[in-house]
């Protein structure tokens, strides 16, 4: 087994700024590098949110990847598209990676193309939602997956969207904080937390928090992130004359720890794949409310009633509703604290990175020498 230490994997990513999606890549790295070279490979130099281990390789370069290629322009677009792959091909023929991890849906298709008939290892991660995508962008990526040696869903129900690809694993999030069993008196806060993005629905979660205001006017609601939505947000606090209520924090790293005294935890997302924000919430022993969004990721975490409470997608009142049951009940809201935190001990690092460890052992061993 000791050659499989010296292993050499790259990991392929736009940039590691605010994102769940870049907390997970980055912890994941700072896990596997005690047993493999890791290599990140970023397409866009900008400020990284999160610390990697100083064993760990970053090289950066200047793509703008938020840039619609519809904007661009067919011949601008195709150039885009050879110049990434040119520069992901030069440096997997300098580097000579044994694999490459890819997480983000454009870098995909991109890395597939220009690797696909060299003898490296392809292990590719779908992190979002498919019913937020094209028809034909599924079917690109149903055809890389195809032909990539492992893919990693975050839920059953991704997996079964794309039901033609058979070497693959369901692994979910991680919970990246340490369960909180002690806490301070609970203040008259409610907490939300995520990218200030059209699809986290920060809109609904203001709403709904206008209509907690009118039955308990001494609650304040604290937002964590930052976002292209920010604006549009702050514009709609002030349109409703709730402005010294509502609290826009910007981007604060470990937001859920560090409110333990917070009354509660509301998510209104229209899709998520797996929502860290909700497992570090529910970790840090905050009574959590989130919508039963798209394909399930709340939905696996939390138990209406149980350990949480659900609501439907884009219902301003059903946020209300379970803001104000909590507010009333505190017994309710306890108990689905302590159950919360209990169901979490599925979801430990340790044993969520095991599973990647394990897999990536797998695709090593089991398709040594096979070409694409």
């Amino acid at each position: 087994m000791e050659y499989i230490r010296r292993k050499k994997i790259m990991i392929i990513h736009s940039g590691l700024v605010i994102g769940g999606m870049e907390k997970m890549i980055t912890s994941l790295a700072n896990f596997l590098c005690e047993e493999f070279e890791i290599i990140f490979l970023l397409l866009e130099t900008e400020k990284h949110n999160f610390i990697l281990n100083e064993k760990i390789t970053i090289i950066e370069k200047n793509y703008n990847l938020n840039i619609s290629l519809k904007s661009m322009g067919v011949s601008t677009s195709i150039s885009l598209v050879r110049n990434i792959s040119r520069e992901i091909r030069k440096y997997t023929e300098e580097l000579m990676p044994d694999m490459i991890i890819v997480f983000n849906d454009r870098i995909t298709f991109l890395t597939w193309l220009a690797v696909r008939k060299r003898n490296i290892k392809l292990l590719m991660s779908q992190r979002a939602d498919p019913n937020d995508k094209s028809a034909w962008i599924n079917k690109v990526l149903k055809y890389v997956y195809h032909h990539c040696d492992g893919v990693v869903f975050q839920l059953e129900q991704v997996k079964k969207y794309y039901s033609m690809v058979d070497q693959c694993r369901v692994i979910p999030n991680p919970a990246f904080i340490d369960i909180k069993k002690d806490h301070p008196e609970r203040r008259k806060k409610i907490i939300s937390i995520g990218r200030l993005q059209y699809r986290k629905r920060m809109d609904l979660v203001i709403l709904a928090f206008r209509e907690v205001l009118d039955k308990y006017s001494d609650y304040e609601l604290y937002i964590f992130g930052d976002g292209e939505e920010r604006s549009n947000l702050e514009n709609l606090v002030r349109s409703l004359g709730i402005h010294n209520k509502v609290h826009f924090m910007g981007f604060v790293q470990n937001a859920a720890e560090k409110n333990l005294d917070a009354e509660m935890f509301v998510m209104a997302s229209d899709s998520e794949g797996i929502p860290n924000t909700l497992i570090e919430a529910m970790a840090a022993g905050i009574p959590c409310i989130a919508t039963d969004c798209s394909p399930g990721g709340a939905s696996l975490l939390l138990n209406h009633g149980e350990n949480g409470i659900l609501v439907r997608t884009g219902n301003v009142s059903e946020l209300a509703k379970g803001m104000i049951t909590y507010i009333e009940d505190k017994k309710l809201k306890e108990k689905n604290t302590v159950k919360a935190q209990k169901y979490l001990e599925n979801f430990s690092a340790s044993i969520i990175y095991d599973k990647w460890k394990t897999y990536i052992y797998e695709i090593f061993l089991e398709n040594e020498g096979k070409q694409k």
